[in-house]
């Protein structure tokens, strides 16, 4: 009986590794799958497949900030098209009806849609989040709010709450 040949191991090791990469690189594009797929209840107009090498912006604006958001938006229209973009509920709406762009849109809010943005982030599906927050207004949610935040500082994801902000965020995606 003759021993194996090392060289024809290392190889076989190797071919079997490669071939467990494109599989896994292939299953996380499978599961990653469409907004209607990760958010079933969101079926509608608000959903849109989310493409793997397109950066993603999420998007939130409390009810006093959506205004400013959507002329923001409005100025910046031909930046953000070149972006998939995620906003909550309500402010994912707004935006489509707004600037004609589509937007995958999670749960308002107080629903929970800041915690399904939050583990967007942790989960490496967010390139940046821009979050106007009206600190003048009490909300309910706070946690929530505080969590997307401190997720975006731990993971190391852009996150701008005034337009200023935002504005350098789009120059800066579009550098990186």
């Amino acid at each position: 009986m003759t021993s194996p040949d090392p060289r024809e191991a290392e190889r076989n090791t190797t071919r079997r590794k490669q071939t467990l990469k494109r599989s896994a690189t292939n299953g996380w594009l499978q599961a990653l799958g469409t907004a209607s797929d990760l958010y079933p209840h969101e079926r509608g107009p608000c959903s849109l497949g989310i493409h793997a090498m397109t950066k993603r912006i999420a998007m939130i604006a409390h009810d006093g900030k959506k205004k400013e958001l959507v002329e923001w938006a409005r100025r910046e229209r031909d930046r953000l098209a070149r972006y998939h973009l995620v906003a909550t509920a309500t402010t994912g709406r707004t935006l489509q009806e707004a600037l004609g762009l589509e937007v995958t849109c999670v749960r308002s809010g107080p629903q929970g849609g800041d915690a399904q943005i939050a583990a967007m982030v942790v989960e490496g599906r967010i390139d940046a989040v821009i979050f106007l927050v009206d600190p003048l207004y009490a909300h309910p949610h706070e946690p929530d709010i505080r969590t997307v935040m401190r997720l975006c500082n731990v993971h190391n994801v852009p996150l701008a709450t005034n337009l200023a902000t935002a504005s350098m965020v789009l120059r800066g995606l579009e550098e990186a």
